[in-house]
């Protein structure tokens, strides 16, 4: 969870120019890999999930939304608040959780990507992205759900990893809000104007999700869905 929006901790990211300063509705400020984006929209929020061993449920009797296949966790070394600007940390915890979880990057449905919006984070994820999925899989989908929800800072990760268990379980990804126009340095293909939907059974799909934090924390999760 996150209750970040006060003076002082806008104060703090506004110092550090990490803030959209567009004087634009709240719904249309926050652009993940858009041309024109400048920064993050600060919000608040929070998500609850269980994480227990399958057995453990079962003997319950509670109901499976989606397995955690595995992980990957890495640190960039690079700067206080910075990432580093090649995402070669970042890519690399995406590749620890698809090696770790037994899949290839042919096995995805979709990532779904940290893009908080900044001018420099945006593109070292969509580099890492990029190198991870090379020209084989450069149609795979993508979609930033920080253009609908802002950035919730420590309620992010949990709230948004709430979003891609919903999208295996309805076959559903939803667009990456106020993306367009695209920056042309992001050669990803992003979800935009309507949702792309998922045709293999639920069983079969896989989502890499990104989780970023200042520094250099780099969390990358595979789920897959039930």
């Amino acid at each position: 969870s996150e209750a970040p929006v006060n003076q002082l901790g806008l104060a703090g990211f506004s110092a550090m120019r990490a803030l959209s300063t567009r004087n634009r509705t709240p719904e249309l400020a926050s652009s993940p890999y858009g041309l024109d984006r400048d920064g993050f929209v600060i919000a608040e929020g929070a998500g609850i999930l269980v994480l227990e061993r399958e057995a453990d449920a079962n003997a319950r009797g509670a109901r499976c939304e989606a397995y955690l296949l595995d992980a990957g966790s890495t640190a960039d070394a690079h700067h206080m608040v910075s990432p580093e600007p090649h995402g070669t940390q970042a890519r690399a915890a995406m590749q620890q959780a698809l090696q770790r979880s037994g899949l290839a990057v042919a096995d995805l449905s979709f990532i779904q990507a940290h893009a908080t919006g900044t001018a420099m984070g945006d593109l070292a994820e969509a580099q890492a992205i990029g190198g991870l999925l090379g020209e084989a899989n450069a149609a795979l989908a993508v979609t930033a759900p920080k253009g609908q929800f802002g950035h919730m800072l420590g309620g992010a990760g949990a709230v948004e990893t709430i979003m891609a268990i919903r999208s295996l379980a309805s076959g559903q990804v939803p667009v990456s809000a106020n993306s367009q126009p695209q920056d042309p340095a992001v050669q990803l293909h992003l979800v935009k104007g309507k949702p792309t939907r998922l045709t293999q059974p639920v069983q079969q799909r896989y989502v890499l999700k990104n989780a970023f934090g200042f520094g250099g924390h780099n969390i990358s999760l595979v789920l897959q869905g039930a």
